[in-house]
């Protein structure tokens, strides 16, 4: 998941310097590992089920790994779902 922040931030860039259609495969990219987050989020507790009783860094990790992979969505939403708007003269 390290490869989808720089993608969000080079999308916006292209935005805000008025590019009125982002480029198409990294669109396309970030819609695919945006979508990958909910399987990710779903096998982190297998990953995480050792022994919690005796380590409580567990929970930790799976509660900070899951708040960053959703902080990553929420990121990742908007500009699916922004709507560009072409005149044609």
């Amino acid at each position: 998941m390290t490869k989808l922040p720089e993608l969000l931030e080079s999308v916006r860039e292209e935005i805000d310097e008025g590019d009125v259609v982002p480029d198409v495969a990294q669109t396309d990219e970030i819609e695919r590992l945006s979508r990958q987050i909910p399987k990710i989020i779903a096998i982190l507790p297998d990953i995480f089920q050792r022994d919690r009783t005796t380590d409580d860094r567990h929970v930790a990790a799976l509660e900070e790994m899951t708040k960053d992979l959703l902080k990553l969505m929420e990121k990742a939403q908007p500009l699916l779902l922004v709507r560009f708007h072409i005149t044609i003269s």
